[in-house]
């Protein structure tokens, strides 16, 4: 095998992953909805199920949700009060939500909804010349009742290949920065959560749907 085809076979794989580098993929996708359903007016936004290995997934994509009920119309609640009387019940992680009614935690919260969601992927790497973030996670709505009212997915992904040497030690620079403002405030990739929670809310059923909006 002569040079040039030997340079052809390693430089061609590089170029094709350089090529589907930098453009982030943002995706939602509603994985069930019922039809006609009457939306809550009020929903508790509960602590996610935490799959990935990062501790502050759990606010950050809860804050996300209620950045995604906002966005349609939906009157939501997160805060403190809540995650008292979450304790009060037994519960401390989303994990343990399914062994719960959702009459019963509706009825502890004041709540006609509960937003359920569960972190698949959360990570962030950036070494200069190589970029890469993943937020994926799926969210649903239920009724007092427990009944599923729609459920989704949504998706965040960057992978980027910095050949430049000045790109990526600027690159390198920008995480250890970021670094300390994410350690201050203990949580990062915020923007790149709730740009994939946005995308699911443009598949969810708004708040009042129409025939709601009707009855209203």
């Amino acid at each position: 095998m002569t040079f040039k085809k030997i340079s052809f076979v390693f430089v061609l794989p590089l170029f094709i992953l350089i090529s589907g580098c930098g453009i982030p993929k943002i995706k939602g996708n509603l994985i069930s909805s019922k039809s006609g359903a009457q939306m809550p007016d009020l929903i508790a936004i509960l602590p996610p199920d935490n799959h990935s290995n990062d501790l502050t997934a759990v606010e950050v994509v809860q804050r996300a949700g209620g950045v995604m009920l906002t966005t349609k119309g939906y009157y939501s609640i997160a805060n403190k009060a809540q995650d008292a009387e979450l304790q009060k019940m037994g519960i401390s992680d989303g994990g343990q939500l399914k062994a719960y009614r959702a009459e019963n935690i509706c009825k502890s919260l004041g709540a006609e909804g509960l937003l359920y969601s569960t972190v698949e992927d959360f990570n962030e790497i950036n070494i200069g010349f190589w970029i890469s973030k993943k937020v994926q996670m799926k969210m649903s709505l239920t009724d007092a009742k427990g009944e599923n009212l729609w459920e989704g997915e949504a998706l965040y992904r960057i992978r980027k290949l910095v050949i430049n040497p000045q790109e990526a030690a600027q690159a390198f620079v920008e995480r250890k920065v970021g670094e300390l403002v994410e350690k201050a405030l203990r949580v990062h990739l915020v923007p790149e959560t709730n740009q994939a929670a946005v995308a699911l809310a443009q598949k969810i059923t708004p708040w009042p749907n129409p025939q709601d909006a009707q009855r209203r």
